[in-house]
């Protein structure tokens, strides 16, 4: 597991303030590396957003990564 840790206002370290498994960090760390893929890549992108939204984004995809596709290419989800 990994721990972070806050320093509070009287200068003591507050440990286990937040805790994230093994699964919740690799996540994160996937949905991060699919927003920056779709930044990078955006101008190649744009042109088959009409394909992606018609067979990729559709109501089965995971809302975080819609998201993070989204974020990187700059996009509102509504």
């Amino acid at each position: 597991m990994n721990h972070l840790f806050f320093i509070v206002s009287d200068g003591e370290r507050a440990a286990n303030a937040y805790n994230i498994g093994e699964v919740e960090q690799w996540c994160l760390t996937t949905l991060g590396h699919v927003k920056a893929i779709s930044r990078q890549y955006s101008t190649e992108i744009w042109p088959h957003v009409e394909v992606l939204d018609a067979e990729v984004f559709n109501k089965e995809i995971h809302p975080l990564f819609r998201k993070a596709v989204y974020d990187g290419l700059g996009r509102s989800i509504t």
